[in-house]
């Protein structure tokens, strides 16, 4: 198989994967479409090096989101002084007041909860890796949860 169809095979396998794990991190839809674009420029580029695809794939999703996070608060810094805008500060600190009932929503899960949840929800997999990874039945991760979806749901509309 050529290196085009085999690189054509690993995006449409690890694509979803991977904008799952940067979209978790970067919390914006265009700025993950973007990082999973530069996460696949550079396994296409380093792809007879890799040994582990889909670690590396996890890893530098991952790596690149958080090279990405790290750059806009560099940028927000310099441009601190000249864009303050009081909707702007609205939006960020409604977007805080959100993640942190989101944090304090994960805190209360069970650890076998969470583990599901975010393999489900950050990771992008599917119930049967899910328990493979975990070594529980596939029901066990649906009931995980679904407790878990529920517990969420009652922290946030708190």
């Amino acid at each position: 198989m050529d290196k085009k169809k085999e690189f054509e095979r690993v995006y449409t396998a690890y694509y979803k994967k991977a904008f799952y794990i940067c979209f978790s991190i970067l919390c914006n839809y265009d700025d993950a479409k973007d990082a999973v674009h530069d996460l696949f420029i550079n396994i296409y580029k380093n792809y007879d090096n890799i040994k582990d695809l889909k670690s590396y794939i996890c890893m530098s999703a991952r790596n690149v989101s958080l090279n990405r996070v790290m750059r806009t608060r560099e940028t927000v810094e310099l441009n601190e002084e000249i864009s303050f805008s009081p909707i702007s500060v609205e939006k960020d600190n409604i977007r805080r007041e959100q993640m942190e009932k989101v944090k304090k929503a994960l805190s209360v899960l069970s650890k076998q909860e969470y583990e599901v949840f975010t393999r489900k929800f950050y990771m992008g997999l599917e119930y049967n890796e899910i328990s493979e990874e975990l070594k529980i039945s596939e029901s066990t991760c649906r009931v995980a949860l679904r407790n878990a979806l529920i517990k969420i749901k009652e922290e946030v509309d708190v």
